[in-house]
């Protein structure tokens, strides 16, 4: 068993581990804020932002939380609300991508604006590729191998991207430099809202640094 003095070293070198990765996160959020907030084409507007913590029973380590913006057309006034984009930055939550894949990751997640937002809690694998049964969009099927789409009842793959809900994760350390925000944060969700329908995916759609989902047993997951 370790030491009294061994378990506080260890602790405060995590505890700095964490103070380093928050503002590391901090300044990544600054910037995709300052990129999503002067996007021309539509109407861009911070909406919620949050940590969770319902994974740690005595809240002493935040695991996750999310940031969210709304979208709206442009034109006259505030323009008709699009949908909701929400980024859920996973640092180890329990039941999260983070704890599948064995590193920190961030999800990427549409919701058109009829639809409640995503929440932490919603994403996650493995998962079953159907409705949970709790009104959570439980239900997935896949977009080539990288976007999941949330759906209830039948499949909706003659429907724009922007009128359904989806998502997509990678690995948090791909962010290594000040264009990887856009290019995998902000690039993919302009392309997919302007044009794509779910069977008009290609492989060229895909930054090589998201995950590649698969559906086996039921189970959506990794493929690895």
């Amino acid at each position: 068993m370790a030491s009294t003095g061994d378990i506080a070293r260890n602790i405060y070198r995590a505890a700095r581990a964490i103070a380093h990765t928050g503002a590391e996160i901090s300044a990544v959020s600054k910037e995709l804020s300052e990129i999503l907030l002067n996007e021309k084409e539509y109407n861009i507007k911070a909406a919620d932002k949050d940590e969770g913590t319902e994974d740690d029973p005595h809240d002493w380590i935040c695991t996750a939380y999310f940031c969210r913006y709304l979208f709206r057309a442009r034109g006259r006034g505030i323009g008709k609300p699009l949908g909701q984009l929400t980024y859920i930055y996973d640092l180890g939550r329990d039941g999260g991508i983070s704890n599948c894949l064995g590193q920190a990751s961030v999800a990427v997640a549409w919701s058109m604006a009829t639809d409640a937002p995503w929440e932490i809690q919603h994403i996650t694998l493995p998962c079953p590729s159907r409705w949970d049964g709790d009104g959570h969009p439980g239900r997935y099927e896949l977009a080539l191998d990288h976007l999941a789409l949330g759906l209830e009842g039948s499949s909706h793959r003659n429907t724009k991207l922007q009128n359904i809900s989806w998502w997509y994760a990678f690995p948090l350390d791909a962010l290594r430099r000040t264009e990887d925000i856009r290019r995998l944060m902000v690039d993919p969700v302009l392309s997919y809202l302007n044009q794509k329908y779910p069977d008009a995916l290609t492989e060229a759609d895909r930054p090589p640094e998201v995950i590649r989902l698969t559906i086996k047993d039921g189970l959506l997951q990794p493929n690895n």
